[in-house]
């Protein structure tokens, strides 16, 4: 490792090299040329972009004279391609020297970074050293993205495409596994960063840096643009204790202000605050970059840095480096990408496995108790939705909600992640949050959208979970007049029996119910409300419905609820959905690119899609375009949740698979 560290020195500056062998050498009087760093003229007479190679390789050479001195030079001339690492110490006195591109240097027509494959490492020096790293396996990733309306466009979904194909094998193999948090929003990022422990947070959009201060932006509730400072991001990052790696690959990131009275006020960018918190590594640009640039950066960094091996950081991001060099492309713009690292030379590393709880012995579906067909069973077709199950736990436990309402389009996976969700909370590792007994009621067409249909329902339920008297409660109008009266001793019999731990799931309420919350059968509106409010203190309330609705709408709010939105799968989890079929996991990327495109990401469509490859193994046209119609329709919540999920069903496979024809023979 060779460590570089600057003072001021009269006009110039003094510069300090540590070799590997403990040996330094000290040189006073190193010229540092206005134009790397000077805040006029730091972008350079023209956009590294718009340099050749020969012309950035001959600024690299005079970078790289400033960075090592002749002694340095040499020293990486004879270094024969042994391992080693440039480390800079930044000096927070200095902001200047922070601004110079350092990353350029080259020393003889060879860039260190990608011809001598040589990582340069920036180390603010009012930064704690870490010695001991804590590495979660399988890895957790939160994969943050936003392109508000009134911004420059960003290439989004192409960048999540080449995430979700870098991370494909890794997250079917189990070692990785992805939250994707797409339009995100001030309270978006804060209930993710509450929600789950992450080892790396991924974040792509556009930054700023204005005053002195580093900004992302993120999304407005409206669309619009939310400029986010770096204390506030930090701020919200803080709830995170186990964070190995920030990469923000987004422009300006680690921009670095003028020096004012405040000895760190040049130092406000959001990389370096990251840094401060305790995150060890962080990945960020010093200026502007291209979209294409930062993509090509991040799947390659990806694609190595999953790899079954130790997790190196600089190692992956040279490399990353280099798949972009090699392009021929003149992105040099790729150079504007800076490594921060505060880990110590050999860090004491500890892997943390993650024992799987959630699957013991026992058959959990033992526990389920529902009377009717339309049931469904949790099957691999069930991938990610991690951050809306954090959501619905969080709520639970958090905010003592007892009843969560999930709203969304007919296949989007409301159903399934209930599914999910019963299992978790049936086998949940602490015992205080471990349900005993989950029992499921269908309002669908034909079953629960009837007062005699629900009852009848109900009176299954119950005899099954051993309430054999519980149908005459329900005929005697006398002593049990009304709901109410009716729920009691069933809520007796969940109490005596299961400790009042029970998870009702309450699925397809848009059969009975509008959107301003008005039954069409009074009865049944007054079951629902004793189901969701007087059920044992204990039980816990999933609600399923195409549209949210007001669960009390004449304005007393009985006990805490809550609705989440369950949105388009991410482009992870539609790579992952993709590979665990053994016959399409193994296709090229540019063919999954296809899929997932044509595919868009709702799970119905998704598996459509699917379905159709493994008959068939191209994809004509005409299903691409028709599928594509149809993904954008599937944004269009007020148009499809008119229709029942018959009729949606038959009309994606009537946009996806072409008219048969009929031919008629004599």
């Amino acid at each position: 490792m060779v460590t570089i560290c600057f003072e001021k020195h009269e006009e110039n500056y003094k510069r300090v090299v540590q070799f590997p062998d403990k040996t330094k050498h000290e040189c006073d009087g190193v010229v540092i040329l206005p134009k790397w760093h000077s805040p006029e003229t730091w972008s350079w007479i023209k956009p590294l972009y718009e340099y050749s190679r020969d012309e950035l390789a001959k600024e690299g050479q005079a970078v790289a004279e400033a960075l090592l001195g002749n002694q340095g030079i040499d020293f990486l001339r004879e270094n024969n391609g042994n391992s080693l690492k440039i480390i800079i110490t930044e000096n927070k006195k200095l902001p200047e020297i922070s601004r110079v591109p350092w990353e350029i240097a080259c020393i003889d027509g060879e860039f260190v970074l990608t011809d001598l494959f040589i990582p340069i490492i920036r180390r603010p020096d009012h930064i704690r050293i870490k010695s001991k790293l804590q590495i979660n396996r399988p890895l957790r990733m939160a994969l943050l993205s936003a392109s508000p309306q009134n911004q420059d466009t960003l290439m989004v979904e192409e960048e999540l495409i080449s995430v979700a194909l870098a991370l494909g094998e890794s997250i079917a193999e189990g070692r990785i596994i992805v939250d994707e948090i797409l339009n995100c929003t001030r309270e978006k990022l804060k209930e993710i960063f509450r929600s789950n422990p992450y080892d790396i947070v991924y974040f792509t959009g556009h930054g700023a840096f204005r005053e002195n201060t580093g900004y992302l932006i993120l999304e407005s509730p409206d669309g619009s643009a939310d400029f986010m400072s770096s204390s506030d991001f930090v701020s919200a990052l803080r709830r995170q204790q186990d964070v190995v790696l920030v990469f923000l690959n987004c422009c300006n990131a680690a921009a670095v202000g003028r020096q004012e009275a405040e000895a760190l006020r040049g130092f406000d960018d959001v990389a370096r605050r990251v840094l401060k918190l305790g995150v060890p590594e962080v990945i960020a640009t010093q200026a502007a970059i291209f979209d294409i640039t930062g993509r090509t950066i991040m799947k390659a960094f990806f694609e190595e840095l999953c790899r079954d091996k130790p997790l190196d950081v600089a190692a992956a991001l040279t490399i990353a480096r280099c798949d972009v060099e090699s392009d021929h492309s003149q992105f040099h713009d790729f150079y504007q990408f800076v490594h921060f690292s505060a880990l110590h030379k050999e860090p004491q590393i500890e892997i943390r496995q993650q024992e799987d709880s959630e699957r013991p012995d026992e058959n959990w579906q033992d526990k389920i108790v529902h009377r009717t067909e339309n049931k469904t069973i949790l099957d691999k077709n069930f991938v990610g939705r991690f951050s809306y199950i954090s959501q619905i736990e969080d709520g639970w436990w958090m905010d003592s909600v007892k009843t969560i309402g999930i709203h969304g389009l007919g296949g989007i996976g409301k159903t399934f992640l209930c599914n999910r969700m019963e299992e978790r909370a049936l086998m949940h590792p602490v015992t205080s949050k471990r349900m005993n007994q989950s029992i499921w009621i269908d309002f669908r067409e034909g079953k629960g959208k009837t007062l005699a249909g629900f009852l009848t329902q109900l009176a299954g339920i119950a005899h099954d979970l051993g309430f054999t008297e519980y149908q005459k409660v329900l005929d005697d109008h006398e002593i049990f007049p009304a709901p109410l009266e009716k729920l009691r001793p069933l809520n007796d019999h969940l109490n005596a029996r299961f400790k009042g731990k029970v998870l009702l799931i309450l699925d397809n309420l848009e059969t009975v119910v509008n959107q301003n919350g008005v039954f069409h059968d009074r009865e049944i509106k007054r079951w629902f409300r004793e189901l969701t409010v007087r059920t044992p203190l204990s039980t816990k309330v999933l609600v399923t419905c195409r549209h949210r609705f007001n669960f009390f709408p004449e304005g007393r709010q009985l006990v805490k609820t809550k609705w989440i939105h369950l949105t388009e799968l991410g482009f992870t989890e539609r790579i992952c959905l993709i590979n665990q079929h053994a016959e399409l996991r193994n296709l090229k990327n540019d063919q999954k690119h296809e899929i997932l495109r044509t595919a868009g990401g709702h799970p119905f469509l998704v598996n459509l899609i699917v379905s159709y490859l493994q008959r068939n193994p191209v994809l004509p046209d005409a299903i691409k375009n028709a599928s594509r119609e149809v993904a954008e329709y599937a944004k269009l919540d007020g148009f499809l949740s008119l229709l029942s999920a018959e009729a949606l069903d038959w009309l994606c496979i009537a946009a996806i698979f072409p008219e048969p024809r009929i031919f008629i023979g004599l």
